[in-house]
């Protein structure tokens, strides 16, 4: 989990620096949206492991979301050469 909130971290930052605020706040509603689904059904079933989880999955697709969201909206610039 720590690792993939550090890959989110310069794409973020891009974001805000370029004022790309609605492609921002779509990768955290998709997130958000993940994590409320997650935080009600993983948890009901696996318990504390469920939790971490979906804790862990959550901040997966944050960082799926941001690359996926961001590629398609913003192709002149490149994140990954």
């Amino acid at each position: 989990s720590p690792l993939w909130s550090c890959l989110s971290n310069p794409v973020f930052q891009t974001m805000l620096a370029y004022g790309f605020n609605r492609s921002y706040l779509a990768s955290y509603f998709c997130s958000a949206a993940f994590a409320l689904a997650s935080g009600w059904y993983f948890p009901r079933f696996w318990g504390i492991t469920g939790t971490a989880m979906s804790v862990m999955l959550t901040d997966l697709v944050l960082l799926l979301a941001i690359f996926f969201i961001f590629s398609l909206r913003h192709k002149e610039y490149k994140l990954l050469a």
